[in-house]
């Protein structure tokens, strides 16, 4: 990465990015965040290593890896790409709940009707952390014979979803734990996960996508929800006798037109619109293959 020596060097600069001037006591701090880092990454990458492998599955947004180019730097003639099949039957070991837009009027009933009423245990995934201590207080005020937790509660590297745990938190609960363990049956997301779009960094290297591509939004802010959605999604099914629900509080995700590619992380699973059908695929649950 380029380093500067000077103040001056970095207000100077044609490097695009964010420019912050922050007061702390007596001194003044300049902070120079860059909006893209792929090609010093893909520079650096190439210089201190023969090949490289990246293995993950969020690493394609549908079946484009344009995504992961963009920010790594790399390119479609840098790399050879390989989209694995699912490996799991999305369609008989889970389903997805969508309330419909009259139960979405108060999501605090949701909790009451539904997630409290889950058998098994459950990861509620909200968007800030705000949003997660109101959930979390609502739901230990609802369920009193278990344990409700917040993901500062507990050490997310070995931590085993025992039996009727509820886990509440926020981006951290998405991004590669295996929650093993336990009788783990729903994950929740309290709404789809788009960023912030006031934070000031975001705002504005979306506005300079804007200025090149005409639409931050579809350049912008929805691969990296869906990237997102994808990890969230992922923390439910991890084995093949794994089953549940992904609960997802926000019908946006039917009602507007970019809806469709968060069902298809999914593989377009079947779509549950009421809480009693999703709590009884929940306690039937998937008995594994049956081929011999």
């Amino acid at each position: 990465f380029k380093r500067y020596t000077s103040a001056f060097e970095v207000l100077e600069s044609s490097d695009e990015g964010l420019r912050v001037a922050e007061k702390s006591d007596h001194r003044l701090i300049l902070k120079f965040i860059p909006f893209e880092t792929g090609e010093s990454f893909a520079e650096g990458l190439k210089k201190s290593v023969i090949s490289s492998v990246f293995i993950s599955a969020t690493i394609s947004s549908g079946d484009s890896f344009d995504y992961f180019f963009k920010e790594t730097g790399l390119s479609a003639a840098d790399c050879l790409t390989v989209k694995l099949p699912q490996v799991f039957d999305l369609n008989k070991q889970a389903k997805i709940y969508i309330p419909k837009s009259n139960q979405l009027k108060n999501k605090d009933v949701l909790y009451k009707t539904f997630v409290s009423q889950i058998k098994g245990s459950v990861l509620v995934i909200c968007n800030s952390l705000e949003r997660m201590q109101k959930v979390g207080e609502l739901l230990k005020l609802l369920i009193k014979d278990r344990r409700v937790l917040f993901q500062t509660d507990v050490t997310m590297g070995n931590f085993d979803m025992s039996k009727d745990v509820i886990l509440v938190g926020c981006a951290s609960l998405r991004e590669g734990i295996d929650l093993s363990g336990g009788d783990f049956r729903c994950v929740v997301l309290d709404k789809l996960p788009f960023e912030y779009f006031k934070d000031l960094f975001l705002s504005s290297k979306a506005e300079k996508i804007k200025q090149k591509t005409g639409n931050s939004f579809m350049y912008f802010f929805l691969p990296r929800a869906v990237l997102y959605f994808k990890q969230a999604a992922g923390r439910l099914i991890r084995h093949e006798d794994d089953s549940g629900v992904w609960a997802v509080f926000d019908e946006r995700i039917l009602t507007e037109k970019y809806g469709k590619y968060f069902l298809n992380v999914l593989d377009n699973v079947e779509v549950l619109r009421e809480h009693t059908e999703a709590l009884k695929f929940i306690e039937g649950g998937y008995r594994g293959k049956t081929d011999v």
